[in-house]
């Protein structure tokens, strides 16, 4: 159990990361069950809320996207770098394949 004001750190997959997201498409066309359930943003931060913590700190930043070689060349370090400072404006990158929360349990 976590003491008012404490602080905790918690490190989940992203549910709308680029790579998972063309995972279930690829077990959609396979039809097949994708099982795994990650959680959005938005449904970690209702949870922090619900359970009486408050965000501190965020980091959704790990990259845009992992790409193959000839895909990178094609795109362009420049247009790709261009891409990723467009998400860091928002603080966090919505294809990030990690978030990690840093919270602090709020004084009840």
């Amino acid at each position: 159990m976590l003491k008012p004001n404490g602080i905790c750190i918690i490190q989940c997959p992203n549910k709308y990361g680029l790579m998972r997201v063309m995972v279930k498409i690829i077990y959609k066309i396979l039809k097949r069950n994708y099982f795994p359930k990650e959680p959005s943003y938005r449904e970690m931060i209702n949870l922090f809320k619900q359970n009486g913590f408050k965000v501190i700190e965020l980091k959704m930043d790990d990259g845009l996207i992992w790409v193959p070689n000839f895909l990178d060349k094609l795109i362009g370090v420049k247009i790709y770098s261009v891409i990723e400072n467009i998400f860091k404006i928002f603080s966090r990158n919505p294809f990030s394949c990690n978030m990690l929360f840093v919270v602090q349990k709020e004084n009840i």
